[in-house]
């Protein structure tokens, strides 16, 4: 009896708390009373000058976009703390609405008292409070260059936040640096944060500093070899691409590739490697990868992140994800599997023409994919990527830790 009525007050609350007018209700208390009242409290203590405070709105482990920052940081003696999101998975239905509370509360409370604050990504309590005088609020943003469209570019699209949300709570407003790979684009970030174009930098990227050190490229390759050790010999494809959906909560993933007619065309002389998004890792499951092919395709969803996949792999298949502009860095061949392009650009859209700005082949069906694949190196256009990445990564030197970290000063 005691179960049933426990599933009974979750199933009423998780249904309360999804309907939009409640959830607002909620969003206003927390926006406009609750965070504003214990940054008021925490703003009694004095701006400390040597602590650097880290967001990581995501996961549990350091994400990769502030490893090289948070070493070099500790390294150069400042006082460093990385917030992480709560854990969230409890069964009892007002357990993981407190914990959420409590998390935002403790990030008011260094926030208040940071001499700078990092973001990679959007963040709701960072937009109730301006930051103080002499402390900074810097935004590094979780992707490289500019492929689909997001933030205010998308106000009056179906994707993402609404565009009465993003005017009501100060959505991306914040920030006093927002950082790019490259000067060209940085009309493109101000657009997409809604900030005037003064706050946007082109410093470099700090997670592609990794990929200017050949010791770290070797041990990627030196990893995959100790878990596949079959693969030493093989051409390497990482399919890695991104999410469908409307929004991150539907993402949902699509396996388009025929693997039975890929590697029938291709054979032996090649590995697949799938690299799902993390929101989608767990759609893909065994049943997905017939069992006669365990020696062709491997989900290494779980197994590496992404910069290490890019590091030991000799082509990347993608489609819309902005991982193209860090691979561009080591100026091999791309193939843009766009099976669902039309579709795709109705439901997000990009900020430049896809079919001429891809430096690639497209490709719409696995025999297509298998042939550019088996051409790739006699039609790779080596110029064409070098001139992308010159574009959209040309501030990403192997320094840009360096760079962002100064800022703090």
């Amino acid at each position: 009896m005691k179960s049933r009525i426990k599933k009974f007050l979750n199933n009423h609350y998780y249904k309360y708390l999804h309907k939009e007018k409640y959830r607002n209700k909620l969003n206003n208390f927390l926006f406009f009373f609750l965070w504003k009242l214990a940054f008021k409290t925490a703003c009694i203590k004095k701006v400390d000058s040597n602590l650097i405070l880290f967001v990581a709105s995501n996961d549990h482990a350091m994400p990769p976009e502030y490893e090289s920052l948070f070493n070099l940081a500790k390294q150069k003696g400042y006082k460093t703390i990385c917030l992480y999101k709560p854990d969230c998975g409890s069964s009892v239905f007002y357990i993981n609405e407190l914990k959420k509370i409590k998390s935002d509360l403790l990030f008011i409370k260094y926030y208040a008292r940071a001499k700078a604050t990092f973001l990679y990504d959007y963040y709701l309590p960072a937009y109730a409070n301006e930051h103080r005088k002499n402390s900074k609020v810097i935004q590094i943003w979780h992707a490289c260059g500019a492929f689909k469209k997001w933030g205010y570019s998308t106000r009056k699209s179906d994707w993402g936040l609404k565009d009465e949300f993003f005017e009501k709570f100060n959505v991306h407003k914040t920030y006093t640096h927002i950082i790019t790979s490259s000067e060209q684009i940085n009309e493109i970030y101000a657009e997409a944060f809604g900030n005037d174009i003064s706050k946007v930098h082109a410093l470099g990227v700090p997670r592609t500093d990794i990929f200017f050190n050949k010791d770290f490229l070797d041990s990627r390759k030196s990893l995959l070899l100790e878990k596949y050790p079959e693969l030493s010999n093989k051409k390497i494809l990482l399919w890695a691409p991104t999410y469908r959906g409307n929004n991150i909560r539907t993402s949902k993933n699509d396996m388009a590739i025929d693997f039975n007619e890929l590697y029938n065309t291709l054979g032996d002389e090649y590995a697949l490697l799938v690299k799902l998004h993390p929101h989608i890792a767990k759609s893909m499951n065994s049943s997905d990868i017939p069992p006669e092919l365990s020696h062709f395709v491997y989900n290494i969803s779980k197994e590496f992140d992404i910069s290490s996949a890019l590091c030991f792999s000799d082509i990347v298949i993608s489609d819309y994800s902005s991982l193209i502009f860090e691979y561009a860095l080591f100026e091999k061949p791309m193939i843009f599997y766009a099976y669902d392009l039309e579709e795709y650009d109705n439901d997000r859209s990009f900020y430049y023409d896809y079919k001429s700005f891809v430096p690639g082949k497209i490709v719409r069906n696995t025999t297509m994919l298998a042939k550019a694949i088996k051409d790739a190196d006699k039609s790779f256009d080596k110029e064409k990527v070098i001139a992308f990445k010159e574009k959209f990564m040309s501030a990403c030197d192997g320094n840009s830790t360096e760079r962002v970290l100064e800022l703090v000063k």
